[in-house]
């Protein structure tokens, strides 16, 4: 029986399995492969940049919005005026929250596609054998959450990289995706 990851938390999953047995979280019922031209390609890992930092900038906005409103009251300023001001200071906590959930990485056994875009939706496929160069850097923040930043430099892109932003456990992803390339050496 095949079995792939769960997309929370990255552990094992059964393939007919509905929910994750470790989070808890529901797996989704596509299989795990997909139609391609002619080709029936296998996915590795699908991936969305870590949730932490929506986390952390809802309860900046959220505080803000708690300082405004209580600042606001104490000015004797309406109760419409001060839901209006926190609605505010809440939209871009709200922003980082659309845009990470409009972001997805998906390793398949022949490519890396990115698809990202809030408004405009881009979705960019770089075939496993144009990749050049596979590397992670991390942020004292990432570091700290265990997050990374996956680099991936294409043959002729030159300087301009392509980046897997915040993602779950980097080193493990950066492995997955250099055992996928040796595959198309």
């Amino acid at each position: 029986m095949q079995s792939f990851r769960c997309e929370t938390c990255g552990q094992p999953a059964a393939a007919d399995a509905r929910y994750c047995g470790h989070c808890g979280a529901i797996l989704h019922a596509a299989p795990m492969r997909r139609q391609a031209t002619h080709l029936t390609e296998r996915v590795v890992f699908v991936e969305r940049p870590a949730f932490v930092f929506v986390a952390i900038a809802y309860f900046v906005c959220a505080l803000a919005a708690l300082v405004a409103t209580a600042a606001l009251a104490f000015m004797g300023a309406s109760f419409g005026a001060a839901l209006f001001v926190s609605s505010l200071l809440m939209v871009p906590a709200l922003l980082k929250h659309l845009r990470r959930n409009r972001t997805t990485y998906v390793l398949t056994d022949s490519a890396l596609e990115i698809a990202e875009g809030l408004i405009v939706r881009r979705r960019r496929t770089i075939p496993l054998r144009s990749i050049k160069q596979v590397t992670i850097s991390q942020t004292v923040p990432e570091l700290l959450f265990g997050l990374g930043t996956i680099e991936i430099e294409n043959i002729g892109d030159g300087p301009a990289a392509t980046s897997l932003r915040r993602v779950r456990r980097p080193r493990e992803k950066e492995e997955m995706i250099k055992q996928e390339m040796l595959r198309w050496r």
